[in-house]
């Protein structure tokens, strides 16, 4: 089922738009007296949503700005501009409806002013009216469309969870959990397992006392398939193995009972044996608590078996994104049909031709001008990749590519055959 399909009527629970975020480079003694300075661009203008219920998969080398993104959207890192609005309270979800569709109309009302006003309150919008009427009176002065624009996006601003501080703020991580890569080094070597767990639980001020905080506590570990809890209750993490720090680790993301879960490569540092049994927890957890998950992997195979889309990363962009299997099997961004070359596939027999790009992979700190990916490109053209940067075109419904000729490249690729060999098989395999 296309995701276009399945999360259609879904509610958008995390919307991304134009996300940047710059690292300073300290310069040298001559740089700084020159007042040079350069930046690091390790993610750079990406838009995308995450509906309720959904997986989206992040995949890419190293360096292409993957975590960076994850830690964004966790408020772990600060944004250098643009906005992650996040969207959980149904009555705010409305207020906001009724505002877009007042917004909506050709002429507003001193009454349409006052509801504006009522409703700016109800979501917490600062300055209550006299940010309504300001506004609104910037709006007015251009035409009815334009100025529609204009007070959403003064709305969203102020919505963003980049403006959060202090109260708000530590209500909005409340509602977003995190899961690292490393489960040796994301839990305490101090702390037993219930203290681990129930951590969450104290800073929140969620149960009123040990008895309610041990039940909570108990609950998230046998919803993480530690059973019976009371034997793992009290054990430290060297008494425990690498999955088993894993499957704490979603319990202690899920005590607080979270809305959106970003999981950093959960699956990289354990043991091949072991890793289906986390994805099909991950994916059973999805299921009863309709739980948005960012997953971030290397492994397209991975990114394939968990995700309901896949968004592809190289140099701070999101080069493509779409419904899992569209991506996989009709690629069309030269940089995705090259990394899904490189999937090993269970069938000794099957011919699979590896695309090799050119090049080494540029700086983050000086991008080539034009397509970031034209310097490594088999198909790119002189005055065109090199000149004008590509924007987001889609190629299908629901699926986006970063690419001047998206949909314009050869259908046959190397890996056509293998990948569909790997389809037969049941899944690609995850090496």
């Amino acid at each position: 089922m296309k995701m276009t399909d399945k999360f259609a009527n879904s509610r958008v629970v995390v919307d991304v738009r134009s996300l940047r975020k710059y690292f300073p480079v300290k310069m040298g003694f001559m740089g700084a007296m020159r007042g040079e300075q350069k930046f690091v661009h390790a993610v750079d203008d990406i838009t995308f949503q995450v509906r309720e219920g959904e997986i989206i998969g992040f995949v890419g080398e190293s360096g292409c700005g993957k975590t960076t993104t994850g830690r964004l959207l966790t408020r772990l890192d600060n944004p250098t501009s643009g906005g992650v609005y996040f969207r959980t309270e149904e009555a705010r979800e409305r207020a906001i409806d009724e505002i877009e569709c007042i917004c909506s109309k050709e002429a507003i009302t001193p009454e349409d002013e006052s509801k504006l006003a009522q409703l700016g309150k109800e979501i917490n919008i600062p300055y209550g009216s006299s940010f309504m009427s300001k506004a609104l009176k910037k709006s007015k002065e251009v035409d009815n469309k334009a100025k529609v624009q204009a007070f959403l996006e003064e709305i969203r601003t102020v919505y963003s969870i980049t403006k959060l501080e202090g109260r708000e703020l530590k209500k909005f991580r409340r509602n977003v959990q995190m899961i690292f890569q490393d489960p040796y080094e994301s839990l305490n070597p101090r702390y037993t397992v219930y203290h681990t767990v129930a951590e969450p639980l104290i800073v929140h001020r969620i149960g009123e006392t040990l008895d309610e905080r041990e039940e909570l506590v108990s609950r998230a570990l046998e919803n993480a398939e530690l059973r019976p809890a009371s034997e793992y209750l009290y054990r430290y993490p060297h008494e425990l193995s690498g999955g088993q720090r894993q499957r704490v680790s979603i319990a202690r993301a899920l005590v607080i009972e979270p809305k959106f879960i970003v999981a950093d490569e959960p699956v990289s540092m354990l043991d091949v044996s072991i890793r289906a049994g986390i994805m099909n927890l991950m994916l059973n957890l999805r299921d009863k608590f309709k739980i948005p998950y960012m997953f971030i992997t290397h492994d397209v195979a991975v990114a394939r078996y968990m995700s309901d889309r896949i968004a592809v990363m190289y140099l701070g962009k999101i080069v493509e994104l779409g419904d899992s299997d569209e991506v996989v099997f009709n690629p069309q961004q030269p940089y995705t049909r090259a990394l899904l070359s490189a999937v090993p596939v269970p069938d000794p027999t099957v011919k699979h031709g590896r695309i090799s790009i050119k090049g080494e992979l540029p700086s983050p700190i000086n991008l080539p001008k034009g397509c970031r990916f034209h310097p490594r490109c088999l198909y790119a053209k002189t005055g065109i990749c090199d000149k004008t940067e590509p924007k987001m075109k889609e190629v299908t419904p629901g699926h986006f590519v970063y690419c001047h000729f998206a949909g314009e490249l050869p259908e046959e690729s190397p890996f056509q055959e293998a990948t569909e060999t790997a389809t037969d098989t049941g899944k690609l395999v995850s090496g």
